[in-house]
């Protein structure tokens, strides 16, 4: 025997004698630490890029905007008188709104004929139509007998956050008439957001089984555009895990990219914090929705939410200068203002706390408190009880 093969039995027998490792970890729970780290290497950087402008192009568009710009302030002018009316009859109205969520609220309806002729055999399936500023508020908190809450996700134009909404629906139409047909009743492209990524697929629920199945239209491919593993699975999360819902079954296998080919795909809830959407050529607004990691905490999540990303059109909803310090009280959620003059009466204020009881419902709090509020009251919220987290976002209400 020659030296190399005295070696190789000396390896050999020095990997029999060490100890054995098995890796305990849930196979659900590695695919979702795999899944979070794929998330923040994909995730774009903003571009540092300086543009330079020939001094002589300057000075053409310079020119171009002292012969322009005259009659465009008189436009301007006359549509902002007409803008800041509507806004004080909405502001009248909004003062006489008891509660939240009244039905008929919504100001983009769709055409009834035209619905009937899409639906065929669908008559009676109700319209749909989005919350406008009529509302005060953007959240849901109340689901009354005869109605029932169906959880929906759209992306952005640019496929990088999931925008949740909740459909607010009668009780007594089941609810995958409703994910079947989710697609007929969204405006995407008028509301600055993507197309439904599952568009055309068919959904069964197993609320028993903790599991709904899939089946996908012929041209699904995930990795197509801008839609990716990742903006699939937050889709799949924020529409079902509020139904305890912790699996999904396709009816093919899905390919995930670096993740592999998969016919089921776990479902676990995470930490998100919520922020303000709209592109700029968009007069709707939304609470989206930003995964963190399941090591922020809440005082974490609320500088987070201080922060703009103009490359994807999010913006902060926490004024810079308006300090929160936090306590936790098992479900309950205690916020201090340390700085409260700050907060003012508004529509930005509503919004604000909005983001901030659905980034605590998604910490798993209950209930969030706010100590020492310069108010008693803004748009629907009594800040001087504690108050409960909201049931969803954006909401679409129905009406027949």
């Amino acid at each position: 025997m020659n030296t190399f093969d005295n070696e190789d039995q000396q390896v050999k027998d020095l990997l029999q004698q060490m100890p054995k490792v098995e890796d305990s970890m849930d196979k659900d729970v590695l695919y979702q630490n795999i899944s979070s780290e794929l998330r923040e290497l994909e995730k774009p950087k903003k571009s540092n890029k300086v543009i330079w402008i020939p001094i002589g192009s300057a000075v053409v568009a310079v020119l171009l905007m002292i012969l322009v710009l005259p009659p465009l302030f008189q436009n301007a002018m006359f549509e902002s008188s007409n803008e800041n009316s509507s806004s004080d009859a909405l502001m009248d109205e909004s003062a006489t709104m008891e509660k939240f969520g009244a039905e008929g609220e919504s100001g983009s309806e769709l055409n009834t004929d035209e619905q009937n002729e899409n639906n065929g055999n669908q008559e009676s399936m109700p319209e749909v139509s989005l919350l406008d500023r009529k509302a005060p508020s953007n959240v849901v908190y109340q689901a009354d007998d005869d109605s029932q809450i169906i959880h929906g996700a759209l992306a952005d134009t640019q496929g990088q956050y999931v925008i949740p909404f909740s459909v607010i629906a009668p009780a007594d139409v089941r609810m995958e008439d409703y994910y079947n047909q989710l697609g007929k009743y969204l405006s995407e492209k008028q509301w600055g957001l993507n197309s439904f990524i599952l568009e055309g697929a068919k959904f069964q629920l197993k609320q028993d089984e903790n599991q709904v199945n899939i089946t996908l239209p012929d041209n699904f491919d995930v990795l197509d555009g801008s839609t990716g593993p990742n903006l699939l699975e937050d889709t799949l999360t924020t529409m079902f895990t509020p139904y305890q819902i912790n699996r999904v079954v396709f009816d093919r296998e899905v390919n995930l990219g670096q993740i592999g080919k998969v016919e089921k795909l776990p479902l676990m809830p995470t930490k998100a914090i919520y922020k303000k959407y709209q592109k700029s050529d968009s007069n709707q607004a939304f609470l989206v929705r930003i995964p963190v990691g399941d090591n922020v905490n809440f005082s974490s999540a609320l500088s987070k939410m201080k922060e703009n990303e103009e490359v994807f059109h999010v913006a902060g909803v926490i004024p810079t200068d308006l300090n929160i310090t936090v306590q936790r009280e098992g479900p309950l959620l205690r916020l201090q203002f340390s700085n409260p003059e700050n907060l003012k009466k508004s529509g930005e204020t509503v919004f604000m706390l909005d983001a901030i009881m659905m980034t605590a419902k998604s910490f798993g709090y209950q209930q969030v408190e706010f100590v020492n509020p310069p108010m008693d009251t803004v748009g629907p919220y009594n800040l001087r009880e504690p108050i409960d987290v909201p049931l969803g976002a954006n909401p679409i209400y129905t009406y027949r």
